[in-house]
């Protein structure tokens, strides 16, 4: 059996540990810091300079701006499948509820006997929607598990949409703050 700490899904949803997307959220916002802040000043005193130091840093900020564009992409898609799939757990959620009620609905006692039931076919049935119910709860818990949560989604989503700009946005605030320091070195 595996443990939290070396279980591939606990790396993606999360765990007592930050997850995959929680870290990326991080990383990014640590990115865009870095670019607003002194590195990216530092970045932007070369201007729009000729020479083989100043094209291998354009080169790397443009691969990275692409890559960054990809992941951007990615995240919106990811975050459709994050949509559907909190749809598809709560539909597990009432499901188990109706379950729950329909099992405890089934308790009729003495209308049993009056009605000629044998008592041992409402048990049987009873137990048969404990198991349907505890089905419904693993496959609940199997979705959740696989799932990113959605606000970690949102987070990179965000922290991309500040970097790169929003492709929605008006023009005047579609820059986001690397799009407009490649702009100040000639990219």
């Amino acid at each position: 059996m595996q443990t939290p700490s070396n279980d591939p899904r606990a790396l993606v949803r999360g765990s007592d540990e930050q997850g995959l997307f929680a870290v990326l959220g991080a990383s990014l916002a640590e990115f865009r810091a870095a670019v607003e802040g002194e590195d990216g000043a530092k970045v932007e005193l070369m201007g729009a300079d000729d020479g083989l130091l100043p094209d291998i840093i354009r080169g790397t900020i443009k691969g990275l701006a692409e890559v960054l564009t990809w992941l951007h992409r990615v995240a919106d898609e990811i975050d459709d499948y994050v949509l559907q799939g909190d749809a598809v757990v709560a539909l597990f959620e009432i499901g188990a509820e109706a379950i729950s009620a329909l099992a405890g609905g089934l308790d009729i006692g003495p209308l049993a006997e009056a009605a000629g039931v044998a008592p041992g076919a409402i048990e049987a049935i009873n137990g048969a929607l404990d198991d349907v119910q505890a089905g419904v709860a693993v496959a609940q818990k199997l979705v959740g598990s696989i799932l990113p949560p959605a606000e970690e989604i949102q987070r990179i989503s965000a922290e991309l949409d500040a970097l790169l700009g929003r492709r929605d946005a008006p023009p005047l605030e579609r820059s986001g703050s690397l799009t407009q320091l490649m702009q100040r070195i000639g990219l």
